[in-house]
C-alpha cells in the first residue's frame, strides 16, 4: 500500500504513482484526465501518456474552477 505520498524531494514515488494509474484505468473519463493533468503538472509525464490514450480526444470535460489549480488542464479536455 502507499502510505508515504510524498518522498523527501517532495514528489509522488513511483510506486504510489503507478497505484493511481492503475485505480485510475477502473473510473470514468474525467477521473482520468483529470489524474494524468496532476501527474503532468507534478513532472510524470510520460506516465500519464497511457492515460491520455485511454481518453476520447475529442470529449471535453467541465470542471470549474480547474484552470486556476492545474495549467495542464487545458491539455487534457478539462474546462
Amino acid at each position: 500500500m502507499c502510505t508515504d505520498y510524498y518522498n523527501k524531494d517532495q514528489r509522488y514515488s513511483l510506486k504510489c504513482v503507478k497505484m493511481f494509474f492503475g485505480l485510475a484505468q477502473k473510473y470514468p473519463p474525467l477521473t482520468r484526465a483529470l489524474l494524468g493533468a496532476i501527474l503532468e503538472e507534478i513532472g510524470n509525464a510520460s506516465i500519464a501518456e497511457p492515460l491520455r490514450k485511454s481518453l476520447n480526444p475529442i470529449s471535453m470535460y467541465k470542471l470549474s474552477g480547474i484552470g486556476k489549480v492545474l495549467a495542464a488542464s487545458p491539455k487534457w479536455n478539462i474546462r
